[in-house]
């Protein structure tokens, strides 16, 4: 068996197949092998036969080794990092009640926490929109201000958690 053979084979088993081709080298190198043989049972009209074939082999190993490394860096799929962004994370809500829409962007589906409390305050309405959500607060009737806080956070993925807060505030009443 000659070397370029053995080149060949040997990257036959390092890059069993070619980055975007997908052709196996290792049936590559069995046809060689098989036509090396062939060549040799056949005579004097081997040796020309037998260089052209070394030539390219050796073509083929030069561009194996100088492209090999970077077809399986191209192969890699790179992971989405994860995101979430919150825009405004203050909402300050007069007494008499106001709409405000927060943005939410993210790559991941969302979670929510009240605090204090398990559940969303009665005085504040919560609806999705196209582009995050609105809060509505109805008229603090109370002299007392009043407020939450709303945790957003993604599910895990590749063992990381996006999470932002909302902060709502609502003065109470004013005193005649």
């Amino acid at each position: 068996m000659g070397i370029g053979v053995g080149l060949l084979l040997i990257y036959a088993i390092r890059f069993p197949t070619t980055c975007s081709t997908k052709i196996s080298f290792q049936h590559h190198a069995f046809c060689f092998y098989k036509s090396n043989m062939m060549n040799h049972r056949s005579g004097a009209g081997a040796t020309i036969n037998l260089s052209s074939m070394k030539k390219l082999l050796l073509f083929v190993s030069i561009f194996m080794a100088i492209s090999g490394e970077s077809c399986s860096k191209q192969e890699d799929t790179p992971q989405e990092d994860l995101y979430l962004t919150v825009f405004p994370t203050e909402l300050d809500f007069p007494y008499e009640g106001e709409t405000i829409e927060v943005l939410v962007q993210s790559n991941a589906p969302l979670n929510f926490a009240w605090s204090p409390s398990p559940s969303k305050p009665d005085w504040l309405k919560m609806s999705a929109t196209s582009s995050g959500f609105t809060f509505s607060a109805q008229e603090n009737k109370t002299f007392y201000a009043r407020g939450a806080m709303l945790m957003i956070y993604t599910n895990e993925i590749n063992g990381k958690v996006s999470q932002s807060y909302i902060d709502f505030y609502q003065i109470g009443k004013p005193q005649n």
